[in-house]
């Protein structure tokens, strides 16, 4: 028996791995296409928005689908019903609220920014019926692979058609909205057609009791974002757009590969969490084994890149971003630091310790981005990738020594 659920997770795994691979390769070249059509400033300002917006996004559902994926986790199919009807009736009260927000957001914003994060605030919308972290609960993982690849086709094949230039930077959140509508519509229906989804017609103690847990783990992913975002967010304040989109162009390779352990970290979330339950004898090792993959893996590929970077970015753009391949040589570092940070992350939300990690998440951020304002007086844009780097690795040493204490516990 133990042997078939050590394939099903090597299947798991596989599925969303593979998946993932393929969407971060093709959101690695719509990224390359657009840095060069649009060149600095557009560029700038097209990362910017997307920053701003994803990071309201997530300060609003990042709880509740990190909550979606750890309650749907070794529960039967009557349960999963209940569930996603809950699921569906506060992603569309919080999707609308939230588009109305950030349209007001941009507005106040100057220059093709705020423009930007006004067209990008129309892909929230489809997010009131995204379904993908009941997936990841459950394990069902062929429909998240063709759900991540089948978007990214879209994204690309809308950004290759329509975008010749700074002119056409519109085209980018349009594609970005029609392919989180696509593939959130394919979720939904698989879905509807397995397990279905109940009405849920009020919001009882019961209903509360379970999404409460949402706002701590809410408010440190936003906290957590704010940490990975804000030296660019910085730079095209205190520098312009152009400066942002330099950065931007470097940081994007590092983003693929931390934006990969992040989303399958809910594997790990999925898995521990299903330990917590049934075997808690086994979650120190699986933990322990699981940060060891992650850091090896993200130390050699940081190692690669410090050799890699100026030759990959001088090959895939054009010469007005080469301060970029300078830039890559120090923030290829981050990558054998934030996967271990994200495991520990979702180690805690495991043992249902989220109040306790946000109180330990704030100091952290806090002086992370006064080390990324500290780098951008005294270094420039490379001050920037300093003040992130000094931020991670203090961050990420915090929740490691705090899941430390929580693994070897006996779970009540």
């Amino acid at each position: 028996m133990q042997k078939s659920k050590t394939i099903n997770l090597k299947q798991h795994i596989l599925w969303i791995g593979v998946g993932n691979a393929i969407s971060k390769i093709m959101m690695f070249v719509a990224g390359i296409f657009i840095a060069n059509k649009l060149l600095e400033e557009g560029n700038g300002a097209v990362c910017t928005a997307f920053v701003i917006v994803n990071y309201l996004y997530l300060l609003v559902f990042a709880g509740v689908e990190t909550v979606a994926t750890r309650d749907t986790a070794g529960v039967d199919a009557k349960t999963l019903k209940g569930f996603a009807g809950e699921l569906l009736l506060i992603r569309s009260i919080a999707a609308v609220l939230l588009f109305v927000f950030t349209w007001v957001v941009g507005s106040y914003i100057p220059g093709l920014t705020g423009r930007m994060v006004q067209l990008y605030a129309l892909s929230i919308i489809p997010q009131a019926f995204n379904l993908v972290n009941l997936y990841y609960g459950v394990e069902w993982s062929w429909p998240v692979a063709v759900y991540f690849v089948g978007g990214r086709i879209i994204y690309l094949s809308v950004l290759i058609l329509n975008i010749k230039g700074i002119e056409d930077a519109k085209w980018v959140p349009f594609a970005f909205g029609a392919a989180i509508l696509v593939e959130n519509l394919f979720l939904l229906i698989l879905w509807l057609k397995k397990y279905g989804a109940a009405i849920y017609k009020g919001f009882g103690k019961f209903f509360l009791k379970r999404w409460e847990a949402a706002l701590p783990v809410t408010f440190s992913i936003a906290f957590l974002v704010m940490h990975e975002n804000s030296a660019g967010v910085i730079l095209r304040f205190m520098k312009g757009e152009s400066a942002a989109g330099i950065y931007y162009a470097s940081y994007r390779l590092v983003f693929v590969a931390i934006s990969l352990t992040l989303l399958l970290s809910y594997i790990f979330l999925s898995r521990i969490s299903s330990l917590r339950k049934n075997n808690p004898e086994k979650v120190r090792k699986f933990f322990y084994k699981s940060c060891m993959i992650a850091f090896g893996g993200g130390l050699l590929f940081s190692i690669c890149g410090v050799f890699l970077a100026k030759p990959v970015v001088g090959m895939i753009y054009k010469p007005e971003y080469a301060a970029s391949g300078v830039l890559l040589t120090a923030a290829v570092w981050q990558m054998c630091i934030a996967p271990v940070r994200v495991l520990c992350f979702q180690t805690i939300n495991a043992c249902h310790a989220q109040v306790k990690m946000l109180k330990l998440i704030i100091p952290g951020v806090v002086i992370s981005i006064i080390a990324v304002f500290a780098g951008i007086n005294y270094f420039g844009l490379i001050g920037a990738v300093y003040g992130t780097i000094v931020g991670e690795i203090i961050i990420m040493a915090t929740l490691f020594v705090f899941s430390l204490r929580l693994v070897p516990r006996k779970f009540d």
